[in-house]
């Protein structure tokens, strides 16, 4: 897997500056739509440099970039895993019950080069990041 920012280490590095981790800290944890808290053990979200990179080249600002970030964890959140085979789905409908690796694959816009959502076995992190940091 590519370098993971750690977005408590980003905070701390950012003197003061943490409005990407109060934004992230802000998001309801991830669950299947009409399930509650099925993943309710996540822990930590985490956002690849390759991710960040990507958000903002196709966005003025990071409230901008974070918003869209936060309409993926959305979905991701819902069951709805972007765009994977009928195959992957079903993988991880099962995959949230035994708390196995649960994967999610998402453009900011149709232009975009694609990213990575996965929740770790376990499902205590949640991890932006690309295909080639995978």
């Amino acid at each position: 897997m590519g370098d993971v920012v750690d977005m408590k280490a980003f905070k701390q590095s950012n003197k003061g500056n943490s409005s990407v981790q109060d934004y992230l800290d802000q998001i309801p944890r991830p669950r299947i739509a009409g399930q509650s808290a099925v993943i309710k053990t996540v822990k930590r979200c985490a956002v690849t440099q390759g991710v960040q990179e990507l958000g903002m080249k196709w966005y003025d600002n990071e409230y901008d970039f974070l918003g869209a970030l936060n309409e993926k964890f959305m979905l991701f959140n819902d069951g709805d895993w972007g765009d994977i085979c009928d195959e992957d789905k079903q993988h991880n409908e099962q995959a949230v019950k035994d708390g196995n690796q649960v994967l999610g694959v998402y453009r900011f816009n149709p232009k975009a080069d694609k990213f990575y959502l996965i929740l770790d076995a376990g499902h205590e992190t949640l991890t932006a990041l690309l295909p080639s940091e995978y």
